[in-house]
């Protein structure tokens, strides 16, 4: 599913906000803070997760997403 996200992120960076970004429940500002980030480079990254066809506001597309981000980053 995520094989776009991936294929983009060479360092785990764009997963990683990704998955705290659905942890936060689409909050980018409390995101941020938990990455240790300015929530404008949240912004930006959102921008790019998204330009790869995935957005964290979709309801049909959280929980998928959500899900397989968990599964990514318990494997890793």
């Amino acid at each position: 599913m995520l094989a776009p996200l991936l294929a983009a992120d060479r360092d785990g960076t764009l997963l990683r906000t990704l998955a705290v970004v659905l942890d936060q429940g689409a909050a980018p500002s409390a995101a941020a803070e938990i990455l240790g980030v300015h929530r404008n480079t949240v912004a930006a990254r959102l921008e790019r997760i998204r330009s790869l066809g995935f957005d964290p506001e979709d309801p049909t597309q959280r929980l998928p997403l959500h899900l397989a981000c968990r599964v990514l980053l318990t494997e890793s």
